[in-house]
């Protein structure tokens, strides 16, 4: 009887087993594939570890020969599959799924089923990357995407001039491209769905970092106070921006429940005659996620709370409990803060007009600076604007509401005309 083969070269396939083995890096050129592999035998582990044998010896004798110089490259191997094989036997290519099955809507279906992606917004980005991707090749099947194929792409995004805004894409904007069919194909290799990944020999590169900056007291003070003049939906959004950090999604797509709501049971973080903002996706709307970022509790400052609790106790007196602004449009995700993003950028250009400075994003560069000069730990001041501290023993850490209450008492009071 043969001698098994090793558990390693062992792989489940299609309720069967086959054998592989792994070319090393530095011969995939000369040997023209990545991996060796047999056809899948439907019998029992130890019956296929003894079929597996010979056909893992010839492979690394291919390797073998190919690293000593010796291999030629009209040698043609094909493996024999007597042991009734789920697939025909073929010359050894790697694998060969049915096109049906490796198309890109079927990897990103396996993809947000692995990695448990279950936030509509991040499924849809990866579905828009690859429809783009695509539309360029003419084709929509994974096992035929080349390295060549994905730095083609990747010049074309470049150079081309987005069809929405007639502009060249930030380099972070192609980054994304990458980002998304790096997970994917990844995700396509290990569950056997394609033979190589079209990202292993693509560079992809590191984020730009940000140029925003934070505003000036000076600057929230001129913003604040011409907001007021404008509807409640700018005025509170960018209030309870610059009190707590938080993105203009956070509170404008929140529910009127999300207001000292207490997620199980957690009574430690109310305090009397407080109010706080529960961050989660409990309440809200479909589509109105909070993208993945962290579930928390941003207490709000009294100069928050004498504006926005009427505001939201009117709305529940009226409409009863639901999004705390009903009447704006939706976009095509069911999310309203697109629409109140929008109309800030515009509105902003007439208040302060700096390429630095981003209308909502440089509040939460605002809060952090202010509360770091006011000596706030770093670890009270994340757990406000649901940044992560750096360190896996930081997960154990629960900051009390009190020393976050602390902390935003500490901000500059911004004076504004009576509620």
């Amino acid at each position: 009887m043969a001698r098994p083969a090793s558990n390693l070269h062992l792989q489940p396939k299609n309720g069967g087993w086959r054998a592989r083995v792994l070319v090393p890096v530095e011969l995939q050129a000369k040997l023209g594939k990545k991996l060796f592999h047999t056809p899948v035998w439907r019998v029992s582990k130890s019956e296929a570890a003894v079929l597996a044998y010979p056909e893992v010896q010839k492979f690394e004798a291919l390797i073998e020969n190919a690293r000593s110089g010796k291999y030629c490259s009209a040698i043609e191997v094909e493996t024999q599959a007597s042991a009734r094989p789920l697939v025909p036997s073929f010359q050894l290519r790697g694998v060969r799924n049915d096109a049906r099955e490796t198309t890109f809507t079927k990897l990103i279906e396996e993809w947000a089923r692995k990695k448990r992606i279950n936030n509509p917004q991040t499924r849809g980005r990866a579905v828009t990357h690859f429809q783009r991707l695509a539309e360029f090749l003419g084709h929509d099947n994974g096992a035929d995407v080349t390295s060549h194929d994905i730095v083609r792409f990747e010049k074309h995004l470049e150079t081309t001039p987005d069809p929405r805004t007639g502009k060249l894409r930030h380099p972070n904007t192609v980054l994304g491209y990458l980002w998304s069919f790096r997970g994917v194909f990844t995700i396509a290799v290990k569950q056997i769905l394609i033979d190589t990944n079209p990202m292993d020999n693509v560079v992809v590169g590191s984020k730009i970092e940000s140029k925003r900056q934070a505003y000036s007291v000076e600057q929230v003070t001129l913003i604040l106070t011409r907001a007021q003049a404008t509807t409640d939906d700018i005025f509170l959004s960018l209030l309870t921006e610059a009190y707590t950090g938080c993105r203009i999604s956070e509170i404008v797509d929140c529910s009127t429940l999300d207001f000292n709501f207490v997620r199980n049971g957690d009574r430690e973080r109310v305090i009397p005659g407080q109010w706080f903002l529960f961050i989660g996706e409990d309440h809200r709307e479909p589509g109105c996620t909070t993208k993945g970022h962290t579930t928390r509790y941003a207490p709000l400052h009294p100069e928050v709370a004498k504006r926005l609790i009427p505001y939201m106790e009117k709305q529940v007196a009226e409409h009863g409990h639901g999004p705390l602004f009903r009447h704006l449009p939706k976009d095509k995700n069911g999310k309203r803060s697109t629409y109140v993003a929008r109309k800030i950028d515009e509105w902003m250009d007439g208040v302060i007009k700096d390429p630095n400075l981003a209308p909502n994003h440089s509040f939460r560069h605002y809060l952090k600076s202010e509360l770091l000069a006011r000596d706030v730990p770093e670890r009270i001041s994340d757990a406000i604007t649901g940044h992560k501290t750096p360190g896996i023993g930081r997960k154990y850490e629960h900051v009390p509401m009190s020393k976050m209450f602390d902390a935003i008492g500490k901000l500059p009071v911004i004076r504004l005309q009576a509620a």
